[in-house]
């Protein structure tokens, strides 16, 4: 409701704007049809404001004559109430009665306000909560998930290896039975040499180490020597790497010498056409041609041009040669 009417107070604030007196129609601006556009909107919006005025004014005074006359009636029936015969007494309970329920309808009213707040407070937290996106433990998860496979696998590497050393016990076992003679035998006491036993155990582990840092050295040897070859070839490589790189270096100093000998060259000649072309030329005198040269940075050739003007040049132009002859120096 509130903003249907804040959009009809709208409506009629631009209705009734004055547009033109505000932004005056310039016809040669680009806004010109865009103020054109605004006015024609203006007339037609107060063009259906004055029709919905000419169909409601009828109905609205025949509503205000009807509701006029109703009051009229009811005030007539109240100044022809009995007063006189009314027991103020009566008056004063019906008073008391109305603003005893009026008062119990206020608190009834207070306490339906609460719970409403209440409820639409849980509402709202349990919207909140339902709102709450699911989080999304998935990278977690998958992360746990490595780990643990990664564990297993290691457990299973370990079991592995604590087989392969089971393994190469019993193996060690069988050859010490098999390499080992039988037990002497007393029939009178029966016992059993044991130390022989411990002499032959203590042999067949020696022999196993030794085997083994024999195969280590020679395992050790070998990656020494291919560590040794791939040095000398990274070597090799480098060096012819540098070697070829030095040689498109000096070639391409060696271009760039001749090219820049070329351009000095290109230089000096264009520079002595020129100074040919203006000495040639009647129209610049060699003061003026002195001076440029000056101007350019150029005092050998200008020295020479004012060599030649004082020996055969004019008394005035003598002077200013002599003048800027000391100039330069």
């Amino acid at each position: 409701m509130k903003k249907f009417i804040g959009f009809i107070v709208i409506i009629l604030l631009f209705a009734f704007a004055p547009l033109q007196h505000i932004w005056p129609i310039d016809y040669s601006s680009k806004a010109a049809n865009i103020l054109i556009f605004l006015g024609n909107l203006q007339v037609i919006i107060l063009t259906n404001l004055t029709n919905l005025v000419s169909i409601l004014l009828p109905m609205v005074s025949s509503l205000l004559n009807i509701i006029g006359v109703l009051v009229s009636q009811v005030i007539q029936i109240l100044i022809s109430l009995p007063y006189d015969n009314i027991n103020p007494w009566y008056v004063l309970i019906s008073l008391f009665i109305t603003a005893y329920f009026f008062e119990k309808f206020r608190v009834i009213n207070n306490e339906i306000s609460k719970l409403n707040k209440i409820i639409l407070k849980q509402s709202g937290s349990s919207n909140s909560v339902v709102e709450n996106p699911y989080v999304d433990n998935s990278d977690e998860i998958t992360k746990l998930n490595s780990k643990a496979d990664s564990i297993m696998k290691l457990l299973i590497e370990i079991n592995n290896a604590a087989d392969i050393f089971k393994s190469t016990g019993s193996r060690s076992k069988k050859i010490r039975r098999e390499i080992l003679p039988e037990p002497v035998i007393d029939n009178s006491k029966e016992v059993i040499s044991f130390s022989n036993l411990d002499k032959s155990d203590n042999n067949i582990s020696q022999d196993i180490r030794d085997e083994n840092r024999a195969k280590d050295e020679e395992q050790l040897m070998r990656l020494r020597k291919d560590l040794k070859s791939l040095e000398q070839k990274e070597s090799d490589k480098s060096e012819a790497t540098d070697e070829v790189s030095q040689d498109i270096r000096d070639e391409n100093r060696a271009k760039d010498e001749e090219q820049l000998m070329r351009l000095r060259k290109d230089k000096e000649s264009d520079k002595n056409d020129a100074v040919d072309e203006i000495m040639d030329d009647d129209n610049i005198s060699q003061i003026d041609l002195a001076r440029a040269l000056i101007a350019s940075n150029e005092i050998d050739d200008a020295k020479k041009i004012l060599k030649i003007i004082v020996e055969t040049g004019l008394e005035d132009d003598k002077h200013e040669a002599r003048l800027l002859f000391m100039q330069i120096k």
